[in-house]
């Protein structure tokens, strides 16, 4: 085992936590991002802000891309850090057009959160 808590089956409703400490988790780890990014909004403490995330939404993954305008003039998702640091990002991953993934583009336009498994 490697010391960390194993993660409950989400679909086993015994293994669900109950809502108020769900709830709890999450102000949890928003207050620890808060005061972090207000100590330093810096790139290096980005990959601590996705830890404090993949931890709080229990996921082995997370990813930070931010919006630029290519020098082709579209824009574009640019992969600025990736939890945990030591894992490989594919070239294909490192920057994605927005043009190209309407969908995406449209539900992270609006602030939507968005969640997939890695097939998709």
């Amino acid at each position: 085992m490697s010391g960390g808590q194993p993660w409950p089956d989400l679909f086993d409703s015994r293994a669900m936590p109950d809502e108020p400490g769900v709830y709890r988790r999450y102000l949890d780890a928003l207050g620890r991002v808060t005061n972090l990014l207000l100590e330093d909004a810096s790139e290096a403490s980005w990959h601590e802000v996705l830890q404090l995330l993949a931890e709080a939404a229990r996921i082995d993954h997370c990813a930070l891309y931010l919006n630029q305008q290519g020098t082709d003039g579209r824009v574009q998702a640019v992969l600025r850090s990736f939890f945990p640091s030591g894992v490989g990002v594919s070239a294909g991953l490192q920057s994605l057009d927005c043009d190209r993934y309407v969908l995406l583009n449209d539900t992270l336009q609006i602030g939507m959160v968005l969640t997939k498994n890695m097939s998709e």
